[in-house]
């Protein structure tokens, strides 16, 4: 084993299944603090279901906050990462990528150099904001497939994470370029969460701005700076996103999920997904009707 994992109570409660001889996953209960020692280099995702938890690589570094999205971490020979939950029930979804399967990513002529060069320089730790992963960790830990056809399932949702981390990483610019006092830092996480937690509603800069305490142009700069898209495309992306969870997950009708997503007319809200997502929100219950078909030949 290339890493050795303990516990402050000295319990295990990692076991990471095999998508292949390069990569693993599992959940992980944040009940104590967790520490993990790698013998080799690594990437680790790490993608918070429940509750919020301190992350770092090294004893003496500070701690960064993961209380949305995900986190991405190279971690190299000997380094710790140390998870520990702010709440008694916390749990996250663990990748792991050895670097093996890395090499074969910056062989691969197809990958532009950018894409190389991100993987290589990357970052210790790195907090991405696409909301879609925490629900492709949610349906890998969900899993209820038949064990013939659930390894494909997997390996699908794991490639994918990695996908959409990467994506974000290449697109949005790194923070250091620009100066910013935590009490500013902190105004611009309290307006992102307020936009995730609320899509029925759609926020103008100037409402932001004041529940902030910033000014609109001081704030549309620095979100987009730090989330890689403009407030408007953030806000949009939420709401598409909480559409699909919506339709997919519990086959709402479409003039509810309109209604929850902030859309006043459900064709207004058809149009805005389809620019989204290329496809019509109701091609999706035909999706839904498809797999489920499909899982129950794959039963019998």
């Amino acid at each position: 084993m290339d890493y050795t994992i303990t516990t402050s109570d000295g319990l295990d409660t990692l076991h990471l299944e095999n998508i292949s001889d390069s990569i693993q996953y599992g959940r992980l209960n944040l009940i104590k603090e967790t520490v993990i020692t790698f013998d080799r280099e690594f990437f680790i995702s790490v993608i918070g279901l429940n509750g919020t938890f301190d992350i770092r690589l090294t004893e003496n570094s500070k701690p960064t906050l993961c209380d949305k999205g995900s986190v991405l971490v190279h971690a190299d020979k000997k380094d710790c990462l140390s998870l520990c939950a702010r709440n008694s029930e916390g749990f996250c979804l663990l990748i792991v990528y050895k670097t093996d399967f890395l090499d074969l990513l910056k062989k691969n002529p197809l990958h532009k150099p950018e894409v190389r060069n991100i993987i290589v320089d990357q970052p210790v730790i790195k907090v991405l904001t696409n909301q879609y992963i925490k629900i492709l960790a949610a349906d890998l830990i969900g899993n209820k497939l038949p064990p013939s056809v659930s390894h494909i399932h997997c390996k699908a949702k794991v490639l994918e994470v990695f996908a959409l981390q990467l994506d974000e990483l290449i697109s949005t610019p790194e923070p250091s370029s620009l100066n910013i006092r935590d009490d500013d830092m902190k105004k611009i996480r309290m307006v992102r969460q307020l936009i995730e937690e609320n899509t029925g509603y759609t926020y103008t800069i100037s409402e932001l701005a004041r529940y902030a305490g910033t000014n609109e142009q001081y704030l549309k700069k620095f979100f987009k700076h730090f989330y890689g898209k403009t407030i408007y495309n953030y806000m949009l992306g939420c709401k598409m996103e909480k559409a699909r969870d919506l339709i997919l997950k519990r086959g709402a009708k479409i003039a509810n999920v309109a209604q929850q997503t902030g859309y006043k007319y459900p064709t207004h809200f058809s149009a805005a997904f389809k620019r989204y997502f290329g496809y019509l929100p109701q091609s999706l219950k035909y999706l839904v009707i498809i797999q489920t078909d499909l899982e129950w030949l794959l039963v019998l």
